[in-house]
């Protein structure tokens, strides 16, 4: 497919550099990780509650959002990028060091919580019985650490491939990854073919993924997977372990940097006055998919409990969980593309193809894992009594169904309110994806972004995090304490 000397080149290089940033993240993310797993699993301090939920926000914040916010502090005419002179005369983050910076922010909580499910299925005993003869210290190396020992692949092989997968970072930034030269063949030459060609190493990557996945569950103790009432086992009792809460601050500075990215109020109304339209759109697209990602996962659900096994559809999820945004976005277009080459299908298929049928399409397969995983969680929470009852009153499948999902309806909505959240706030599959016309506040954002982070862009990222951050907190409000929690009664 690479047919030219010129291309050949370019592809080298750019394997090159993602191979490079790629690995450097997955190895301190994977690092980080761990520890921070620990201490949030295995101890006690103040603002441990807390900081799940900052982590939450870090994983569902659109990366394009978090390169706006470390380029209005060290980009250009940033606010610490003199101050930062003084000590690094060189300093510049349009270079890979930059991009390296970015993807540890950005995916760390997504490693941390891989360790978080790790930890869950050690056997606690072996902690008790160790605790007369080895220090705290001493537990977590000699008897935590060699029960998730394969996690690391794990957690390394995933960041790795969402690190090696974006497009967004690296295109503002500049830096030639795989994941750029992808974005680029589609959009300023629409070659697929280049960009497909672009994609095969990622596409070997996500093997190696899927090994990690299967490496995993075949050492790990599934059964002690306490997602429901893990009782955490307290090592250290320390009140300084709070300074773990500094890993949420980059997730917690974002919306005052931005603020003050905006300079006065004049800006902020005139922004939102020409964002109206693409403020509208998203909250319009945002919410038809999660409608739609609900009603699929319940669908799946339903279908799995009666003819598909449970390690298949696991496998299924893995992948499209790990799955490059660029290439699920390649692989999409490529379908339609392929639709328009059969006669009788190719008036649908060009319609379908110009209207947001792919995007709606991408953002379902793009949070289907979460969607799936999580309705299996809420699912967990009704008691085998009540469908026994429903079984005796005489309900069929299709009613002990509604019936579960009228149980469950306060999970279904804070379920939809997360899957909203996560919609919003996508920006790499929306790019390929997107139709002519109105478009998002993310490729609103994307594209003012190559000119400066300007008062246009600040405002366009305050709209789009304070409508993530509502829904995320208006979720967690309807779940309460008790959430995930099996009713005996």
């Amino acid at each position: 497919m690479l047919d030219s000397p010129e291309m050949m080149t370019l592809f080298r290089q750019s394997l090159l550099c993602t191979m490079y940033v790629a690995g450097i993240v997955s190895l301190i993310t994977s690092i980080l990780g761990c520890f921070l797993g620990i201490l949030l699993t295995k101890c006690r301090f103040i603002g441990r509650s807390s900081i799940g939920l900052c982590l939450i926000l870090g994983i569902i914040t659109p990366l394009h959002l978090q390169t706006a916010t470390w380029l209005l502090l060290f980009g250009r005419n940033g606010a610490m990028t003199s101050w930062l002179f003084y000590f690094y005369p060189n300093f510049s983050i349009y270079q890979p060091g930059g991009l390296i910076l970015i993807h540890t922010i950005a995916y760390l909580p997504m490693a941390i919580y891989i360790w978080i499910i790790a930890l869950a299925t050690t056997q606690s005993e072996l902690e008790h019985q160790t605790a007369l003869y080895l220090s705290p210290w001493q537990r977590m190396i000699w008897v935590i650490l060699p029960q998730v020992r394969h996690c690391f692949f794990l957690s390394f092989s995933w960041v790795f491939i969402l690190s090696a997968g974006d497009m967004t970072a690296s295109d503002v930034l500049g830096i030639d990854t795989l994941a750029r030269q992808i974005y680029l063949c589609i959009s300023l030459y629409y070659r697929l073919d280049y960009a497909l060609a672009m994609s095969l190493p990622l596409l070997l990557v996500i093997i190696f993924g899927i090994a990690a996945f299967y490496l995993f569950l075949k050492h790990s103790n599934l059964a002690l997977l306490g997602f429901y009432q893990r009782t955490p086992t307290y090592l250290f009792q320390n009140h300084w372990l709070s300074l773990t809460g500094l890993c949420c601050l980059p997730y917690l500075i974002q919306l005052p940097v931005l603020i003050y990215g905006i300079g006065n109020w004049s800006q902020f109304v005139m922004a939102y006055q020409s964002t109206q339209p693409e403020l509208l759109q998203t909250i319009y697209l945002a919410c038809l998919a999660a409608t739609l990602l609900l009603a699929v996962s319940w669908i799946i659900h339903w279908i799995q409990q009666r003819w598909i096994s449970p390690w298949l559809l696991g496998t299924a999820l893995a992948i499209l969980w790990i799955t490059p945004s660029s290439v699920l976005g390649i692989l999409i277009l490529r379908f339609f593309q392929t639709l328009c080459d059969v006669p009788l299908l190719k008036p649908i298929a060009l319609f379908l193809r110009d209207s947001n049928i792919p995007l709606l399409l991408g953002w379902i397969l793009r949070y289907l894992p979460y969607g799936v995983l999580l309705l299996c969680l809420a699912l967990q929470t009704i008691p085998p009594q009540f469908m026994d009852w429903m079984r005796i009153l005489g309900c069929g499948k299709i009613g002990q169904t509604i019936q579960a999902g009228l149980y469950i309806k306060k999970y279904a909505v804070a379920l939809w309110l997360f899957l909203l959240a996560c919609c919003m706030g996508e920006s790499e599959i929306t790019l390929l994806l997107i139709p002519p016309g109105i478009t998002t506040l993310t490729i609103r954002m994307f594209t003012l972004m190559h000119y400066g982070v300007r008062a246009d862009v600040c405002s366009c990222g305050i709209f789009l995090l304070l409508l993530m951050v509502i829904a995320i907190i208006l979720a967690r409000i309807i779940l309460g304490k008790k959430n995930f929690e099996v009713d005996k009664k």
